[in-house]
């Protein structure tokens, strides 16, 4: 089905005999005119959802404190005004002023996943490095990247915030893990193009393979989110990344009963 589509974003409605999933594939802006957030707006406003489940937030319902973090990264304080901020924030914001409960759908908690990823041979080390790199094309998007001197002060800043614990893993541990797995440096113009070697590739190069296992685990997670919710919400808008359906398309049209593109 994702060979008739030209791109992302579009929505894939399934539906039980109790239950309605609209599965809006992002794709992922911060950009207020674009088709993702005209989607997100349409949908919220025409099927009207009992829940709205987003990825980028810890599993369980964004509290009112949470709520306002969302509400500091999208509006400006000066003149009320929408300014850059994605996607999973905008669906968080259009649903609280609709009255609409949301629910992240991720497992971020890094102790959880690196025990699963231990098994693979994976340390937490690679954790951090792998998600920071994948972060970087973000970065390179929003203006806080242009010169390879940026790096150190965005790594320190990410490894604080999402609290990796790791004081010891500096630019130069960074750079030893890049070279380790790719056999060389790449360059910045490489660090700012996620498809030269973060995309999810089973057999692919060291961070490939870790970028697919990563994913396994991740996807497996938010589609569990996905088909408990309807035991208690009937009607849920999902907004995912394009790539995820990729991957859960499979399972969600093996236990929802009927699927339609729309």
């Amino acid at each position: 089905m994702e060979n008739e589509h030209a791109g992302y974003p579009f929505v894939i409605s399934y539906e039980t005999e109790n239950a309605t999933v609209k599965y809006l594939a992002a794709e992922h802006t911060v950009d207020i005119e674009s088709k993702t957030f005209n989607k997100i707006e349409i949908e919220i406003k025409t099927f009207a959802p009992d829940l709205v489940i987003v990825e980028g937030f810890e599993c369980g319902l964004i509290s009112e404190e949470m709520f306002t973090r969302v509400v500091d990264r999208c509006i400006t304080s000066s003149n009320k005004e929408f300014f850059g901020c994605p996607e999973i924030f905008y669906s968080v914001f259009l649903a609280h002023e609709k009255g609409i409960p949301s629910m992240g759908a991720e497992l971020l908690d890094n102790k959880v996943f690196i025990e699963y990823l231990k098994v693979f041979g994976y340390e937490k080390e690679d954790l951090l490095a792998f998600y920071f790199t994948r972060q970087l094309p973000q970065y390179f998007r929003n203006n806080k990247l242009h010169k390879e001197e940026d790096i150190p002060f965005l790594l320190l800043s990410y490894s604080g915030e999402y609290n990796w614990e790791l004081p010891d893993f500096s630019y130069d541990s960074y750079k030893g893990w890049l070279t380790k797995q790719l056999g060389r440096l790449p360059p910045l113009s490489e660090l700012t193009d996620q498809s030269a070697f973060c995309s999810p590739i089973k057999e692919g190069n060291n961070i490939q393979r870790l970028s697919y296992k990563t994913g396994e685990i991740r996807d497996k997670y938010m589609l569990h989110i996905i088909l408990a919710s309807l035991s208690n919400f009937k009607k849920v808008l999902v907004v995912f990344g394009g790539s995820h359906w990729l991957v859960q398309k499979e399972t969600l049209k093996q236990h929802l009963e009927k699927g339609a593109e729309l």
